[in-house]
């Protein structure tokens, strides 16, 4: 399924900072196109390669900025998901990623953090959400699964195995 939105377009500048149209001029007057549609920040970043602007006297994250000025509100516990880095399977990801300064309001999602990490391609949670099969070949279907409060899943079927293995080197020992 393709997430890099097709609906829903960027409007106006709302007013979530004081002076919101300026805000956004001067932001995207230091964006670049990049790949795949992205608008990429050239101003200054973070060590983790986010771009950083100062707005009311603080300093921000750009993409957040730029969210909450053509898109919506966002509170302090809520992420955005770069769906461009998702979509590209030649991006390295970590910090060299050039998504992370994506711009591009369309390529921006809401998410919590949770769901952020299960999208990603590259983050061990999401591609150990996605399997479907233990390392043994066992499905993950309701029956067979056990899902423990941490929200981590084991394969019943191999704990069964595990349990009779040990019972067997235990018999044995003593016999």
């Amino acid at each position: 399924m393709d997430r890099i939105r097709e609906v829903r377009p960027p409007g106006s500048p709302h007013e979530a900072y004081r002076n919101a149209p300026q805000v956004a001029e001067r932001i995207l007057n230091k964006a670049v196109a990049g790949p795949g549609a992205c608008l990429i920040w050239t101003g200054r970043v973070d060590r983790d390669n986010y771009g950083m602007t100062q707005v009311d006297n603080k300093t921000l994250r750009t993409h957040r900025v730029i969210y909450a000025l053509l898109v919506g509100p966002l509170d302090s516990s809520t992420f955005i998901d770069h769906a461009c880095h998702n979509q590209d399977r030649a991006c390295p990801g970590g910090r060299d990623c050039l998504h992370r300064r994506c711009l591009n309001p369309y390529h921006l999602d809401k998410a919590s953090n949770r769901e952020n990490l299960l999208r990603s391609t590259r983050s061990i949670a999401g591609a150990n959400a996605r399997k479907t099969h233990c390392k043994r070949g066992h499905a993950f279907d309701d029956e067979n699964t056990y899902v423990m409060a941490n929200g981590g899943r084991y394969c019943r079927a191999c704990a069964r195995e595990r349990y009779a293995a040990r019972q067997r080197a235990g018999s044995a020992v003593t016999a």
